[in-house]
């Protein structure tokens, strides 16, 4: 068996980034692929232990904190696993590259991340910078929630939170345009 694959899906909030995540977790299940899906512990949006879309389209996760607390997981496991997929990757911590190679070169599993490279201020994600080098990566785009443009590449916080981390929905954030996101910030 050859290496696993690396793949980070990205773009802003509301730009199907957890569906495109569920969709190829769907493929590998038809293909009768043992899968792993993940989000982290902090993300509690929708619960613990549920990955869910903004669609409501929801499916069962580990709560993991750092990408090597799947390291137990696929060690106990009597059955190798095909494919680890995590959800909001940027919201984990203290994100290493080697936990990812060990992953993908040592148990040889594909492994599929999504989530935001920017915050709401358009700084990024320190995780999400450590792995960026190394990902084969698909950026999406949202509508823009101002002007209907179908470029909507960043994430706009309402509301007056500095925090990097603020967990929200639609009620807290919109996807904007550049031109729109430079004329409301």
């Amino acid at each position: 068996m050859t290496v696993g694959k690396f793949n980070l899906i990205t773009g802003p909030m509301f730009s199907g980034k957890t569906e495109e995540l569920l969709r190829i977790a769907n493929l590998y299940k038809i293909a009768n692929k043992k899968i792993l899906i993940c989000k982290p512990k902090k993300d509690d949006r929708y619960g613990e232990s549920v990955v869910c879309t903004h669609s409501n389209t929801a499916c069962t996760a580990k709560d993991i904190t750092y990408v090597r607390d799947i390291f137990p997981v696929l060690a106990n496991s009597f059955d190798s696993y095909d494919a680890i997929f995590i959800d909001e990757f940027q919201f984990l911590e203290d994100v290493d590259m080697k936990d990812i190679f060990v992953l993908t070169e040592e148990y040889k599993v594909d492994v599929y991340v999504c989530g935001l490279v920017l915050d709401s201020f358009r700084k990024p994600f320190e995780s999400m910078e450590k792995i960026l080098p190394y990902a084969s990566v698909t950026e999406f785009c949202a509508v823009c929630d101002n002007c209907g443009n179908f470029e909507g590449k960043y994430t706009f916080r309402l509301g007056n939170s500095c925090d990097q981390v603020y967990l929200g929905g639609k009620d807290t954030y919109n996807a904007l345009c550049k031109d729109c996101f430079l004329k409301l910030s």
